[in-house]
């Protein structure tokens, strides 16, 4: 029943109709403000990082970390850059053979990650076996996909036996030897063959963080509360030791473990800081601040420890996604970058590998030189001038082509399986 002034009664406490009191005002124990309910749209939750548009307001409870997903993106590009060599200016500078930091900065925002995506849960006693299979099942089915088309590569050279421009590449050779198939299969290569990253190259870094992954599930399920100052002791003694060179030999997994043990930590400290948002314009000049200094680190060739605790204030500062810059990243096309970073962290060095092979049998063929290396071998563009930047492109881009690719048609899929599954367990 409708009362005066868009007033609205409530049956509930009503008993008879009632005349509104003097004034034509409605009495409050009986009528209360009718307003229009407005539907609200609840953003989509994934996995892990996903994005929130800093413009559309901004809770501390929020888990929607866009512009780290996008700094993934960049990251994974960055990679693929470094492993293109050549003479050029833009392939023969500090910053580009620094890009290998790209993976201790992975390492960092992926301990970050999982203890905001886990943490909570496995103090609660969410099952380590149910979070090591959404792990694997993230990673495992296009890791395997890619050393597939490794050993398939194998077997086409030892087809195609001493053609000409096949001299000197001797199929399943040194890092693609079938020994070290069976633990790179199972992401094991950086456990049994420590700093020779056997077939699938950048797919070390993803055996070293199975072995995380297991780390932080134990850390959270019996170490509760504890469990980030266990990760932030262990980054601790990690960085210790790289830094007295103490234990080389395994050199990648002391990185996994310094990066990843800060950023089980850095979400510790997330959670402090989170409910005191910066404005918007001090939240910019942390932004441009922050990727100043670690422009100016790399340039100055800062040791990695030090890089590792660069990164930690990049993800503090960026997990807020206040920001100029953070909205800059919020756009779609590094929304996408960021989505499929792991496709095309994975698929870079076929793609770029098989780019030097054509353009190895093209040069042979024309008579000008483009690059320098017989098919599969140690590759560098020497193209002069600007036909040198337009091939290093071309390579870029294929790439993420190829890796639109693998993450609509293998990673998605895969992910989404195996959440449809875990939910089965539960």
């Amino acid at each position: 029943m409708r009362c005066t002034n868009g007033w609205l009664q409530d049956r509930r406490t009503a008993i008879k109709p009632q005349r509104p009191n003097r004034g034509n005002r409605p009495d409050h124990g009986l009528c209360r403000p009718f307003h229009r309910r407005e539907k609200r749209v609840q953003p989509r939750k994934a996995e892990m990082v996903v994005g929130s548009n800093p413009t559309s307001g901004w809770s501390p409870d929020q888990q929607r970390f866009t512009a780290l997903d996008s700094w993934r993106g960049i990251a994974a590009l960055a990679v693929a850059w470094g492993h293109i060599e050549g003479p050029a200016w833009f392939l023969n500078n500090v910053f580009h053979q620094r890009t290998g930091l790209a993976v201790d900065f992975f390492f960092v925002l992926s301990g970050f990650v999982i203890a905001a995506s886990y943490g909570e849960r496995l103090r609660k006693g969410f099952s380590i076996v149910t979070f090591m299979f959404l792990r694997l099942a993230r990673l495992w089915p296009l890791h395997v996909t890619v050393v597939a088309m490794f050993v398939a590569l194998e077997l086409v050279f030892l087809a195609l036996g001493d053609l000409g421009f096949l001299s000197g590449r001797e199929p399943f050779g040194k890092s693609r030897e079938l020994s070290s198939l069976p633990s790179t299969i199972l992401l094991l290569q950086a456990y049994t063959h420590p700093q020779e990253h056997p077939w699938s190259t950048a797919s070390w870094s993803i055996s070293v963080e199975v072995g995380l992954y297991l780390l932080a599930a134990v850390l959270f399920a019996f170490a509760k509360r504890a469990g980030w100052a266990f990760g932030l002791g262990i980054a601790g003694l990690a960085g210790a030791a790289m830094i007295m060179r103490i234990g080389f030999e395994w050199i990648d997994i002391l990185r996994g473990l310094l990066g990843f043990g800060a950023g089980l930590a850095l979400y510790e400290a997330w959670k402090i800081i989170r409910r005191r948002p910066p404005t918007v314009m001090v939240a910019t000049i942390l932004e441009v601040a922050v990727i100043l200094g670690m422009v100016l680190a790399i340039a100055d060739k800062v040791k990695r420890p030090e890089m590792v605790v660069i990164f930690a204030a990049l993800i503090l500062i960026f997990a807020f996604d206040r920001g100029a810059v953070s909205k800059m990243l919020s756009a779609r096309l590094f929304v996408l970058l960021g989505a499929m970073s792991y496709s095309i962290y994975l698929i870079h060095g076929m793609v770029i590998g098989r780019a030097f092979d054509v353009l190895g049998l093209v040069q042979s063929r024309i008579g000008v030189r483009l690059v320098e290396s017989g098919l599969g071998g140690a590759d560098e563009v020497v193209a002069p001038g600007w036909p040198s930047a337009v091939i290093v492109i071309t390579m870029l881009v294929s790439s993420i082509l190829a890796a639109s690719i693998t993450w609509r048609f293998i990673e998605e899929p895969a992910r989404r399986w195996s959440k449809r599954k875990a939910a089965g367990w539960s």
